[in-house]
């Protein structure tokens, strides 16, 4: 439970938490005696508390879960919202019922910070390509305008050099995009 490398705490029926890791406590930045008797509701996004609620309720009642909203949001004592991909279970009691629910997860803040730059990078990217693509075919066209020296079948058979070109380009970023 301790050297574990997720974050994980432990709650009862209620959603009070009864314990949490240190990993716990280094990611959303409190000790353990600033949790432990608190509800878990408060230190998840306001705007997903409603469906944290529902879906802890329904596994305690052995009800099938709703769809969760996206990844869970939990809010960091400093305000920081940490993005993580969780998984939990219940803790069942000689009567059969859950008495505690274990939740493990694992901050992906990070990860996706990294991937919406590198989306944001592809895009530049493919906006630089079509300008460029668009630059290409303008010079061509004014220079053949200008000097007279090209045949606009010329010119279209340059084009379609270029679209096969940025074609390839494009599927080796796509393919080349994985972290």
């Amino acid at each position: 439970f301790e050297p574990s490398p997720v974050a994980i705490h432990v709650v009862d029926t209620k959603g009070i938490i009864r314990e949490v890791n240190q990993r716990w406590g280094e990611t959303l930045g409190c000790s353990r005696a600033e949790v432990i008797g608190r509800s878990i509701f408060d230190f998840i996004e306001p705007s997903q508390r409603e469906n944290a609620r529902t879906r802890f309720f329904a596994r305690l009642a052995g009800d099938s879960l709703p769809e969760k909203i996206g990844d869970r949001v939990y809010i960091a004592k400093d305000g920081r919202r940490i993005m993580a991909t969780t998984d939990n279970f219940a803790l069942n009691g000689d009567n059969g019922k859950p008495f505690e629910i274990i939740t493990s997860f694992i901050d992906e803040t990070a990860r996706r910070k990294a991937e919406a730059d590198l989306a944001e990078a592809h895009e530049v990217m493919l906006v630089k390509a079509r300008l460029y693509s668009v630059g290409d075919i303008g010079l061509m066209v004014s220079h053949a305008v200008v000097n007279k020296s090209r045949s606009l079948d010329g010119i279209f058979h340059q084009l379609r050099e270029l679209e096969d070109k940025m074609t390839k380009l494009l599927e080796n970023l796509t393919t080349n995009d994985l972290l």
